[in-house]
Order: C-alpha cells, then structure tokens, then sequence
C-alpha cells in the first residue's frame, strides 16, 4: 500500500541512487549498533522510520520472520527500496509514503527503527508521542542520529569551506533542512513523549573516500543554502574554488595519497512504551 503524504521534504541526498552510492556506504556502524539495541527480542510487528532506500529495512527482514511497514515521504527513495526487495520478502513489507502522522490509527508495532531520520524531523518531541501511540506496553524504540556537526567532519569541513569562500552562504549548524542530534534534548523528548528506560550509546563510525567521491557525495548529498533560507545558485568557478579549498581542508585527515578517513560518529538511543 502506498499512502499520501501530508508533506514530503526533498530527500538530502539529492536522488535515491546517490543516497544509495554515497551515504549507505557509511551507515555500517549505525546499522549494526541499532541491531545490538533490538538485543535478544523477537519481533513480529516493526515499523521502520524513514526507511529511505531500505537498509534497515532489508536487514530486518533477513534477520527476523517479521513484518516491516516502511515509512518515508520520498516516493523515489520508497521505488529504491521496493525495487531492492527479495521476492520472498514482499508479502512481508508494506511500503508507504509518509510521514509518523500519515499512520492508520490501527497501526500497531513491538519494534520501531529509526535510522538517520531525526536530522530531517522538525519536531522529534511531537513524532517521538506519535509513535508512542502505535504501540502497546513493552515495546522497543531504536533511534541512530548522528552527532553535532564537528562528529561529522566531512560536512563541517564541505559548509565551512562555501561560507568561508561566499559571506552570503549559510555557515556550518544553520541549515534548517538539517538537525544535527544533541542527545540531551532527545533524552529529555523520549521522556516527556512517555518512553522509559532510556539508553544512549555512542555510534563511532568513520568514511574513506577518494577526492573525487568526497566532492560528488557533498556537492550532491549537501545543497548549499543562503543565509535567508533560500537555495544557493553557486556560479561554477565558486564551485571550483570550493572544491579545492575542501580537499585542502580535508588533507588534515589524508591516509594515503588520494585517500581520506573521516570521522561520521553520533549516537544510538533505544527506550522502551
């Protein structure tokens, strides 16, 4: 079933197969801490949370005999994900366009995953109670978020390099369409939204990439915005200039020639209704 979405944000990643090419790569040591956070449970019902093109997704469904409603509001990120399916597990999916308000009042799961999705969620509190309410006593909230902007190096160093080059552009923590996680203020959320025994771990992950695949997954994954909020049109030779001054500042973490590693770490929370 595919449900219509109240409002769909434009994926970050600037298309389902540069998402797929660019960003998955990284997302290893999320998946797997969220994995360790389901533990020793067996769920039947999981509702996966900004699914995406389906990396929590399919993991789920290789690792239990469950059934999966993945949720994203990106139609082209749900084709992904669909086209991606095993053919033995498409009876046990149920794709749908959306977002946590866009559930049936009837939707209800022991498990819910959340990988990566909080960033782009303008309210966490008020989506941490909705998902409250689709589920029943005991169950299982998983969510990865990465950290603040100086975990994530490759995007400091890609936005600082652009408002460094353009005083107009908006400088590194002030994009709107991207939240990066406190995990105190999402403590304090699980709380007030009805979720107990709360955990926070840390999720130490990192990229290597080449010059050319760092430059392609920002300048495809991280639009650039002004300060007004505004998307920027950056003439080409600015584009130019932004890309060797990002490799300049990515040297600091050069591995070899050509080659960097870059650190992508944040946390891994998981609460219980």
């Amino acid at each position: 079933m595919v449900t219509t979405a109240r409002g769909e944000r434009a994926a970050a990643s600037g298309g389902a197969g540069h998402y797929d090419r660019y960003v998955v790569p990284f997302t290893t040591a999320y998946t797997q801490a969220l994995l360790d956070a389901v533990g020793d449970r067996v769920p039947l019902r999981v509702l996966d949370h900004g699914a995406g093109t389906g990396t929590i997704t399919r993991s789920i469904l290789d690792r239990f005999d469950a059934h999966v409603t993945a949720l994203d509001p990106s139609e082209a990120m749900l084709q992904r994900l669909a086209d991606q399916l095993q053919p033995s597990w498409r009876d046990r999916v149920e794709i749908c366009r959306g977002t946590v308000a866009d559930l049936r009042d009837s939707d209800r799961f022991d498990l819910i995953v959340s990988q990566l999705a909080f960033m782009f969620v303008p309210d966490p509190e008020a989506d941490l109670r909705a998902m409250r309410a689709h589920v029943e006593s005991g169950a299982r909230l998983v969510i990865g978020v990465l950290g603040g902007r100086s975990d994530v190096t490759a995007f400091d160093l890609y936005w600082s390099a652009a408002a460094r080059l353009d005083a107009r552009l908006t400088a590194p923590g002030d994009y709107p369409h991207f939240r990066f996680a406190d995990p105190t203020n999402l403590i304090a959320a699980l709380g007030r939204a009805g979720w107990t025994d709360i955990e926070c771990r840390r999720v130490n992950a990192h990229r290597e990439v080449t010059s050319d695949d760092l430059w392609r997954w920002l300048s495809g994954a991280l639009p650039l915005r002004l300060r007004t909020g505004e998307p920027a049109v950056v003439a080409a030779d600015t584009q130019r200039r932004l890309r060797v001054d990002l490799l300049a500042a990515a040297d600091a973490y050069s591995i070899g020639p050509d080659r960097f590693r870059l650190p992508m770490d944040g946390w891994c929370l998981c609460a219980t209704a």
